[in-house]
């Protein structure tokens, strides 16, 4: 229907608005989320956005299922002062904090525009719900710091697990030995130390270490939800130390800055290896720190070996990933392999003194090794653990040993530049072979 008139015109045809001639749209609205729940006694935002709108001629408003939330001075006063409402560039809010069982329902974001005469309005609707409760909880975490540990009898050990997610007011922490929980003695005390940000610090002391000891142990935290107990446990177990005695075998093993470990079943020979690096723009380098024994320039790399040169021993090597060095045939298990350096080859300056492992020491150098991989890096092998020593590293991880602290180490060899003939074949331990060398030590020393 239209009316004709010399001044106002105005047709009205579904959101379509034309007053002196001029077409006027309603608002439009969305909304980031038409459904929010929230957790009680947090802070939530409810957002919707308009469009064709101005600043001008624009209002908005919020309703609380069907009872708009008033303004008096930029200040909410129905129903509650926890409200708080802001608006910019077309975006709405209504923030709600402290939300409790009294907030829950339906919000109702309103825009108005005003055109002339008339009042285009939109609106949408967003539902609040709480999270429920069960959801809610936050789960306590232990980790045990150690989950194998080994000491000797008559000693004092420490068992520690760590605490996240955990404090004084709703957690409950206790140990337990073989499934049973643990009442203190005279030789075990647990200490419980509650941290800043959840954060939690569980140990227990047991002295006086006996073949009763020995077993699994559990450290276990319990937060209490509405009457039900959320439980996580974390596992260690503790041994006694064995009088383990070096394999039987001839081999040979890098030597630590501290000598060759110290054993009363047989004495270790001993020997050292100089090569002489490239000398143009030499970049012979090493890892730090660095437990190899022996003088290291970029120049010159010297390697010092302990080698046992007798069959005694009443154990076989065990299963496992790691390489040494071959004397005379590999161990049962063990797989043969060899590297060949290409050495300096202007004033070439080698030398080897006293026992060494098999191989070649000329103005080139190859070594020969013996290495395994039928076990996994990651399962414990018993080996001395009175003295620091070394083995090879051959795959992706240096082997666990029961008792010992392990660190990484490496050195590179800047080999001969010109017509480079370094080589390998069989199993050798984990390397970079190109036209350089780069191998990978593992560093054991008791924990």
């Amino acid at each position: 229907m239209t009316f004709r008139g010399a001044v106002f015109i105005t047709c009205i045809l579904g959101h379509y608005y034309l007053i002196s001639g001029v077409t006027a749209l309603k608002p439009k609205i969305s909304v980031v989320d038409k459904a929010v729940v929230a957790q009680k006694g947090s802070t939530v935002t409810l957002m919707c956005s308009a469009t064709r709108v101005r600043k001008l001629t624009t209002s908005s408003s919020w309703e609380f299922n069907g009872q708009e939330i008033k303004k008096r001075n930029n200040k909410i006063i129905i129903p509650e002062p926890h409200y708080q409402t802001n608006k910019r560039k077309g975006n709405f809010t209504l923030t709600i904090k402290n939300v409790s069982d009294t907030d829950v329902g339906t919000y109702t974001c309103k825009v108005s525009k005003i055109n002339l005469d008339a009042m285009l309005e939109a609106k949408e609707n967003i539902e609040l719900s709480l999270q429920d409760e069960a959801v809610s909880v936050i789960l306590p975490v232990v980790k045990a710091l150690r989950s194998y540990v080994v000491t000797s009898e008559g000693s004092k050990v420490t068992l520690t697990c760590i605490g996240r997610r955990v404090k004084a007011l709703d957690t409950m922490v206790k140990w337990k030995f073989e499934g049973q929980e643990i009442e203190e003695s005279s030789n075990k005390r647990a200490i419980v130390k509650f941290l800043p940000k959840r954060r939690g610090n569980f140990s227990l002391h047991i002295t006086n270490v006996s073949k009763e000891d020995i077993g699994n142990y559990s450290c276990v935290a319990s937060t209490a939800d509405f009457g039900k107990a959320i439980v996580k446990e974390t596992f260690i177990h503790l041994n006694l130390f064995k009088t383990v005695s070096w394999p039987r075998g001839t081999y040979a093993l890098p030597m630590p800055n501290s000598g060759c470990p110290i054993t009363s079943e047989f004495t270790w020979s001993a020997g050292y290896h100089r090569q002489d690096t490239e000398e143009t723009g030499p970049r012979s380098s090493w890892s730090s720190p660095l437990h190899l024994k022996g003088d290291k320039t970029p120049t010159q790399i010297t390697q010092h070996f302990c080698v046992k040169t007798t069959e005694t021993g009443g154990r076989l090597w065990p299963s496992g990933q790691y390489c040494i060095y071959r004397k005379g045939t590999c161990p049962g298990g063990f797989q043969e392999g060899e590297i060949k350096w290409d050495d300096e080859d202007t004033k070439n300056d080698n030398m080897a003194e006293g026992i060494l492992p098999d191989g070649e020491y000329k103005k080139d150098t190859t070594l020969q090794f013996c290495c395994r991989s039928d076990g996994s890096a990651e399962n414990p092998i018993e080996l001395p653990i009175r003295e620091p020593f070394f083995l090879l590293k051959h795959s992706g991880r240096c082997q666990v040993v029961l008792g010992m602290r392990v660190t990484e180490e490496w050195l590179f060899w800047d080999c001969e530049d010109r017509e480079n003939k370094n080589s390998y074949n069989g199993e050798v331990p984990a390397s970079f072979i190109t036209k350089d060398v780069k191998l990978h030590y593992c560093y054991y020393e008791k924990q």
